[in-house]
């Protein structure tokens, strides 16, 4: 597969995966059909309750919730899993790496790999170093996870309804708001230009031809991408945009939201008695 036909695959993948969440977030399941706002106080109350935890069960057992959140939203639990866990290692797992060590978190020895007691050199994975990244790879994942399920459940613009009717500062409505919309609006863009040279080229190119491609590219988008935002700000003055915005759907509590809150508040409480002797 040349460089080219890489990136068109990826950046059609990129799109794909935005449909198919929009899809997600309109089927009939247990989370989709909770008020946004309800969602967001609920998941908050997770996240505090995971990054305030000083039990590894804890967060485990927080963890094994949200699967069975997906599964009652119908949300394939493979696509749910490997959306956090595919990439969670390269990333987490890199800065989660050295802690694992006796130089970094001293503890007792689970596992030798150095011992040279002439030079007084010792490495050996510590049992506090273990637990400590397990605790950095289960918070981030569960973390993770949280926003996954609530970006999955809920559109996207409902969802930036609900932070406004909670008061979440305006700009940072507004700003996640057109970065969400005009990431998809320059991936098109970029596939309409990889597109256009490949239906041009004879040939596979070298490395330098790729690399120069990149480059133009690159250069031609950053371009578009000034005037494109001039044109956005003013389309948005002439119809009237005045530092705020309107969404005219609306929402409405039912008792199923009433109840869902309570029965957040009693699993948080319920997880913390029974793992705060462990």
């Amino acid at each position: 597969m040349s460089f080219i036909e890489k990136n068109l695959e990826n950046i059609t993948g990129a799109i794909q995966n935005s449909v198919f969440s929009e899809t997600i977030a309109k089927k009939d399941g247990f989370l989709q059909r909770l008020d946004p706002r309800t969602k967001i106080v609920c998941f908050i109350l997770f996240l505090l309750a995971v990054n305030l935890s000083v039990n590894l069960y804890f967060i485990i057992s927080v963890y094994i919730f949200l699967l069975i959140f997906a599964g009652i939203s119908k949300i394939s639990l493979k696509f749910f899993i490997t959306r956090v866990w595919l990439f969670l290692p390269f990333f987490t797992g890199i800065i989660a790496l050295p802690a694992i060590f006796n130089f970094f978190t001293p503890g007792k020895p689970l596992l030798t790999l150095i011992n040279n007691p002439q030079q007084h050199f010792f490495i050996a994975v510590t049992q506090n170093g273990l637990l400590t990244a397990l605790f950095l790879l289960t918070r981030v994942a569960t973390s993770v996870s949280l926003g996954i399920l609530l970006v999955l459940t809920t559109p996207w613009i409902r969802l930036l309804k609900a932070l406004d009717r909670l008061h979440a500062p305006q700009i940072l409505i507004i700003m996640t708001m057109m970065t969400y919309r005009y990431i998809f609006v320059l991936l098109e863009t970029v596939n309409s230009m990889f597109l256009a040279r490949k239906s041009r080229m004879v040939g596979r190119f070298t490395q330098w031809e790729n690399r120069h491609l990149v480059s133009s590219a690159l250069g031609t988008l950053f371009g578009k991408t000034q005037v494109l935002s001039e044109e956005i700000y003013q389309a948005m003055l002439s119809r009237g945009y005045r530092n705020k915005i309107y969404i005219l759907s609306d929402f409405s509590l039912t008792i199923l939201d009433f109840w869902s809150i309570v029965a957040t508040t009693a699993i948080i409480f319920g997880l913390f008695l029974i793992w705060r002797t462990q």
